[in-house]
């Protein structure tokens, strides 16, 4: 087929080309229609480089290639549709380079595709200076063998450079057709790649599976964490939670599984770690730097940045550069505040529903990581100054501005070093919980989730007694949202592992199961419509199972995880 293609005169032919680009002879044919009429390459390629898709990936691979060759062809379109394609001016060759850049690189047809003449230079760490040819051979070698001597590379040269060099050169391996037996090519992605990087990469691993390429995806999930910064690790949190496809979720809870197990931590341990600051300062702003103007970033309730201007007037968005702007700190700024707003929109949804989990399941932290990790993190502490905390020993209170606390009464209070701190459920708060919530209207917090309005549900005297809580028993919910809840926070998972059905159940921190006996049960692989499911029967006690064994009193299981759980299914019932 592309052979054929290639008796299509006009446009059509190079977006079909770049869509079969993996076919025998595909890149060939790509190669020789854009050389046929490489003006008229270039303008169908320019507006499809730089999006999110496989598609633009090669576009972008095949124009870079086309415009380091040949510079001149950018006359034909406005220099802003291309200008993150053009080379950069050359910059001296440096010397005094690290041994494992000298001498004669070695021939390898691993490397022969990777031309450096169309790739971008690699600078050193003064950026005055840049990787001779030679040299740059010989890092391609090394990045091939996935040597352990590029960490010395990274040591002596700038790191941004080296993270574009390293996506332009992924862009080129995937324009000729990303050969597996070049896939090395995606693999040095987490050797020497950026938080950049991981922006670009994150979109991409959601479709490859769908695209036929599950593989190529879970090798781009070990460059997540090869590169293991915040923003890697916090990408690589938001796939194993939202990603499309069950494998690729699977594969990516198991990569932050060994992450963790490195570290000596838990899962949930390392996501508390894993919070990027994005360079705010201790009162969680950012200053932009313009020049002549200078705006301060600070964040809503929701984790949405806005910049506020010189005269308070706040807006949702930065300002673009004007002419009166610093040439070089205004671009600079507004690219902060960009990369700044799209890894937000990773980050804010993901750490509001993680701190709501958290209230739900009761986790807590000494009062050094509480302090440590939330309140003076410049991210976090924008949400942990919306909500009331608890300690264990049963007192409530608040984080102010300054970072000290206060309780109920407004008094300064300081946990006991030996305290544990966890999120105020309301049905721990008792007596306190409508003073809470008048003293944080006075003051006019708004809450980033419904904590302090949250419906709470207390067993009765009679209930904590009872083997079984009537109160929820007959209850129906819709199938959707019966199977919704066995992949959320409830399970119905049997002692193999394998799909039971037959129940939802929540556990609770101590080690008891809410369950909630369904009728006719679940289907294993039906997500769409089904049966309505009915509550026979709600107990409690240590392991699911399809009928009540070895049930406890209800009022044995913790109050949290019992009120969320009516509250949970009488929602769903309604």
């Amino acid at each position: 087929m592309p052979e054929a293609l290639l008796e299509i005169a006009d446009g059509r032919a190079l977006p079909v080309l770049l869509d079969n680009v993996g076919a025998k002879d595909g890149a060939a044919a790509l190669q020789e229609a854009a050389e046929r009429d490489p003006v008229h390459a270039l303008r169908v390629l320019a507006p499809l480089a730089g999006n999110d898709t496989t598609r633009g990936l090669r576009a972008a691979g095949l124009l870079r290639a086309m415009l380091y060759a040949e510079p001149g062809l950018a006359e034909a379109l406005p220099s802003v549709a291309v200008e993150a394609f053009l080379p950069r001016p050359a910059v001296p060759d440096g010397d005094d380079l690290p041994d494992v850049l000298t001498g004669k690189p070695a021939r390898s047809t691993k490397v022969d595709w990777a031309d450096p003449a169309l790739l971008p230079q690699v600078l050193t760490r003064g950026r005055d200076r840049a990787l001779p040819a030679n040299a740059t051979k010989c890092l391609l070698n090394l990045l091939a063998k996935k040597a352990p001597e590029v960490a010395a590379v990274r040591d002596f040269c700038d790191r941004h450079s080296l993270a574009e060099f390293s996506w332009a050169l992924f862009q080129r391996w995937y324009a000729l057709g990303a050969p597996t037996r070049h896939n090395w090519a995606l693999a040095q992605l987490g050797l020497i790649g950026d938080d950049t990087t991981v922006r670009r990469l994150s979109p991409l691993i959601r479709v490859w599976p769908g695209e036929g390429g599950t593989g190529r995806a879970a090798v781009a999930l070990d460059v997540l964490g090869g590169i293991g910064s915040d923003v890697a690790l916090t990408h690589l949190f938001e796939l194993a939670r939202r990603g499309n496809y069950k494998g690729l979720k699977a594969k990516a809870i198991q990569k932050i599984d060994e992450i963790a197990a490195a570290r000596g931590i838990t899962p949930d341990a390392l996501a508390d770690h894993a919070v990027p600051d994005f360079g705010l300062d201790a009162q969680g702003t950012l200053v932009l730097d313009y020049g002549p103007r200078r705006f301060t970033v600070t964040f809503d309730r929701q984790l949405l940045p806005l910049v506020v201007e010189p005269n308070g007037k706040v807006r949702k968005s930065a300002p673009k550069p004007g002419p009166k702007d610093d040439p070089a700190l205004a671009p600079a700024a507004y690219a902060l505040f960009t990369g700044l707003k799209k890894d937000l929109r990773t980050i804010a949804d993901r750490e509001i529903k993680r701190l709501e989990l958290a209230m739900i399941t009761r986790r807590s932290w000494t009062p050094d990581d509480f302090h440590a990790l939330f309140v003076t993190h410049p991210l976090l502490g924008h949400i942990v100054r919306r909500l009331v905390w608890i300690t264990d020993g049963g007192t409530s209170f608040r984080v102010a501005e300054d970072h000290t606390y206060a309780d109920v009464d407004d008094s300064p209070f300081t946990p006991a070093p030996g305290a544990r701190v966890s999120i105020g459920h309301p049905i721990l708060l008792d007596d306190d919980l409508g003073a809470w919530a008048e003293l944080l209207a006075d003051y006019e917090i708004l809450q980033p989730f419904d904590q302090l309005g949250r419906p709470v549900y207390r067993l009765t005297d009679d209930e904590r007694t009872a083997h079984r809580l009537a109160r929820v028993e007959g209850l129906v919910l819709p199938y959707g949202k019966a199977k919704g809840h066995s992949q959320g926070r409830w399970e119905s998972l049997d002692a193999n592992g394998d799909f039971a059905g037959g129940w939802l159940a929540r556990r609770d921190p101590a080690g008891l199961y809410v369950v909630a006996d369904l009728s006719p049960g679940l289907h294993h692989y039906m997500y769409g419509e089904g049966e309505d499911q009915k509550i026979n029967t709600l107990w409690a006690g240590p392991a699911p199972d399809s009928s009540p064994k070895d049930s406890v009193p209800l009022g044995e299981v913790d109050p949290v995880t019992m009120s969320e759980a009516v509250h949970d299914l009488l929602r769903s019932a309604s």
